[in-house]
């Protein structure tokens, strides 16, 4: 989890946002460190503060699971908007998290 906050670090002192951080966009290497995946939303801007996501109505890119509530609300995508998805990472891998879909799936079989 630490490398995942470095990465994010990295990323937006080089004015650049992810745009859809989750967990299944967090790989382990070999030496189980955490790296950043899937950049295909991520954008760079001089100032990369904000970046309106669904104007007028268009369609919600990324996973709305791992979304901020205003950028939901059709807010401007902002660097906290990435911290709300990495908690939200942070929850997903949890040991309870975890946990509690093992126990879901030795309950289903």
């Amino acid at each position: 989890l630490h490398e995942i906050s470095l990465g994010l670090v990295y990323l937006h002192s080089h004015q650049i946002v992810h745009g859809d951080l989750k967990a299944l966009n967090v790989l382990i290497d070999d030496s189980t460190m955490a790296v950043l995946c899937n950049f295909g939303l991520s954008h760079m801007k001089a100032n990369a503060t904000s970046r309106k996501t669904h104007p007028n109505g268009a369609e919600i890119v990324g996973t709305r699971n791992w979304m901020a509530p205003e950028w939901l609300m059709g807010g401007l995508l902002k660097k906290p908007c990435e911290i709300y998805a990495f908690e939200m990472t942070l929850y997903k891998v949890s040991p309870i998290q975890i946990a509690s879909q093992i126990l879901s799936l030795n309950q289903s079989l």
